[in-house]
């Protein structure tokens, strides 16, 4: 009796479990006897699995079955349907809805159908629609027979506890043509549309796409080893992309679950240009091109709810993917097990940007290079006359290489008066000898005029005061002319027994430095014309020439503490700079990159030479600067000057890297901070 009894109850749960598969009341022939009308809604209890209907609520629309003679018109209608809501629903870990499937036996044949689960208290008007994209292409064109979308609408007036569910089992995964023939949707995409409607009449919405497995899964979720329907966030997707599943959570709710393994796969196969995204799909595992490339596993503190929210982190580049959840369980020895076969979305394509992108990118960069080319052949060609005039005007003994810098620049070339101290150190005499004829092959200047200069430098048959006139009166000095002050290193505590140039710096601060006398009764004295201190502060054609080993106290003190202070160019970090001032061009100039660097040239390369002999003047204690997580590359120096404490009249100045990705250590980051 007790045997019969168990097998009465086994019978009775497997008959209201096919009961509840087959509950669709939007059919021609309801099977349940649920079914008042074929607009009863369906009622689940999360808890106990029952079924009822309810008269509060109701199927307002469904396409499918009220399309029986399958218009086309009906059907563009379904698929061009707004789902496109600015409000979406939340980012939270679960959406109000699930998708459940279950097997149809039709016709000696087996199908899949889906089982739409909605939480009764979370809407008061729904509506959703599943479209199979293998079929149903484009709403504006000509429509496959084949593609017979459904479009539902439903509305309530009252509230359940929240164990309810509204329940919809009348999809199936098959197509039938005209003619009535079955087609099985087996590894077909589809897209699954759904709008809710709250209490406070605010529309929340979204699509997503999933995968047909095949009709030999396990769909009963009673069973451990079932496989469910992974969701795509296709809004996501298509718009920020980036890939967001959504995954029914019924391995860990009813079968305690551990741990679910999300898998991200990679197909490296050539794409066959005629081949449907759409069709043919199944999970990737046993194809040969497919490789797990990420793994995002998620365990649970508490129970989820019916399905969860997971953001794939990995980037996707150009290429096909696929994400698959295979569910695990810890066995007696507390080892993860898998519980089920892998659940997979379909192919997910990220854009060929080499095969759709590249063509257009090489006309765009074969524009601007064009564009380059033809801009500077014609500025060039306009400069030409410019620079003919320029070098006409070199004397025929002087040898001067091209430089770009004056070549652009539509200034004539320009004299260069240099003030001096020769009594200091031969170390210091033979950097600046070098640093002159640096100047004399590369700024490309007309005359230097520079004591031991053999050119442009003092003449024994004439007396110093005499030649320094000369040279301060010579109209293009006057009217272009750059004086530079040399600082040298720290003067010696006994200076020199014989001065290799008596006065020399005397004799150029007192003419540079002369005054206009005043008028003499009433007449005015007229003005020697001449290069003056005051011309080339006001005019910007200084320059205090410092070297690594400089001392700034070594400046003739007639220069003012404010043009010392910012008239300092450091050598050889800004020999540029120095260039680029003397030949009066624009910063931001093809030109001035167009300059070569010191260590590019041989003259260049002994001045670094010489300038590396002399020890530097004094050293600095300058702080460690600890490393940084994210390391800077070096591309800009700059020297920085400042009046000193210890003495009214000294100047500092430092050389300071605005950023670096060396870590440096004390002895190189003293070196250049001096």
């Amino acid at each position: 009796m007790g045997k019969l009894i168990l097998f009465l109850l086994i019978l009775c749960n497997k008959i209201a479990h096919q009961f509840a598969l087959t509950a669709c009341c939007q059919t021609e022939r309801p099977t349940s006897t649920l079914c008042t009308s074929n607009s009863t809604c369906i009622i689940k209890s999360l808890e106990s699995g029952t079924l009822n209907n309810h008269g509060d609520c109701s199927i307002r629309q469904d396409s499918k079955y009220e399309n029986k003679n399958r218009s086309e018109e009906m059907k563009a209608i379904c698929m061009r349907g707004n789902w496109d809501v600015k409000s979406r629903f939340d980012e939270e870990d679960s959406l109000p809805f699930y998708l459940e499937m279950f097997k149809v036996e039709r016709s000696d044949m087996t199908y899949i159908g889906f089982d739409v689960q909605m939480h009764y208290i979370e809407f008061v008007s729904a509506r959703f629609r599943f479209l199979n994209l293998h079929h149903c292409k484009s709403p504006y064109g000509d429509i496959s027979e084949r593609c017979n979308p459904r479009c539902v609408r439903l509305s309530k007036n009252d509230k359940l506890d929240n164990q309810a569910f509204l329940t919809h089992t009348c999809e199936e995964g098959l197509t039938e043509d005209l003619d009535g023939v079955l087609l099985q949707a087996t590894g077909d995409t589809y897209l699954f549309s759904m709008c809710m409607t709250d209490n406070d009449n605010e529309q929340r919405c979204g699509e997503y796409w999933f995968l047909v497995p095949s009709e030999d899964s396990v769909l009963d979720t009673s069973r451990p080893d079932h496989q469910v329907l992974v969701l795509v966030d296709k809004v996501e997707y298509d718009q920020n992309s980036e890939v967001i599943i959504i995954i029914p959570s019924s391995h860990v709710l009813k079968h305690e679950a551990d741990m679910l393994s999300v898998q991200l796969l990679h197909d490296s196969g050539v794409l066959d240009e005629d081949d449907d995204p759409f069709r043919g799909e199944s999970c990737w595992y046993n194809r040969t091109t497919a490789a797990v490339i990420h793994i995002q596993n998620i365990t649970f503190n508490k129970y989820p709810g019916q399905n969860i929210r997971v953001r794939i982190t990995k980037y996707l580049p150009s290429g096909k993917y696929q994400v698959a959840m295979i569910p695990f369980r810890k066995d007696e020895n507390g080892t993860l097990v898998a519980m089920a076969p892998p659940s997979c979305t379909p192919r997910l394509e990220r854009l060929n940007l080499g095969k759709h992108a590249l063509a257009i990118i090489l006309v765009l960069l074969g524009v601007v290079i064009f564009s380059g080319v033809f801009f500077t052949m014609y500025n060039r060609f306009k400069e030409d006359e410019n620079f003919v005039k320029s070098a006409s005007i070199h004397r025929k003994s002087t040898v001067t290489k091209f430089n770009p810098l004056v070549h652009a620049s539509s200034r004539e070339v320009t004299n260069v008066v240099i003030v001096a101290d020769f009594d200091i150190s031969e170390l210091h005499n033979n950097v600046m000898d070098l640093f002159v004829k640096y100047l004399r092959t590369y700024a490309a200047v007309d005359k230097i005029v520079y004591a031991p200069d053999p050119k442009d430098g003092i003449n024994y048959m004439i007396n110093l005061q005499t030649w320094w006139g000369e040279a301060l009166r010579d109209p293009k000095t006057i009217k272009d002319g750059f004086v530079i002050f040399m600082a040298g290193p720290t003067r010696p505590k006994v200076p020199p027994r014989r001065s290799k140039y008596p006065n020399l710096i005397n004799f150029q601060m007192m003419e540079l430095d002369e005054r206009i006398e005043t008028p003499v009764n009433g007449e005015p004295i007229v003005p020697l014309q001449k290069l003056t201190l005051n011309t080339v502060i006001n005019q910007g054609r200084l320059a205090i020439v410092k070297f690594p080993y400089s001392d700034l106290s070594t400046v003739p003190p007639e220069v003012p503490q404010k043009v010392l202070f910012n008239s300092v160019i450091s050598i050889p970090q800004e020999m540029k700079e120095l260039i680029r001032q003397i030949q009066r061009a624009e910063q931001l100039t093809v030109a001035v990159n167009l300059q070569k660097n010191l260590a590019e040239t041989e003259i260049g390369r002994e001045l670094l030479e010489a300038i590396n002999r002399i020890p530097k003047h004094r050293k600095l204690q300058v702080a460690r600067i600890p490393s940084m997580e994210k390391k800077w590359k070096a591309v800009v120096k700059k020297s920085v000057s400042f009046l000193s404490t210890k003495k009214e009249d000294q100047v500092e100045s430092l050389i300071v890297p605005l950023a670096t990705d060396e870590d440096l250590d004390d002895q190189e980051m003293e070196e250049m901070y001096l």
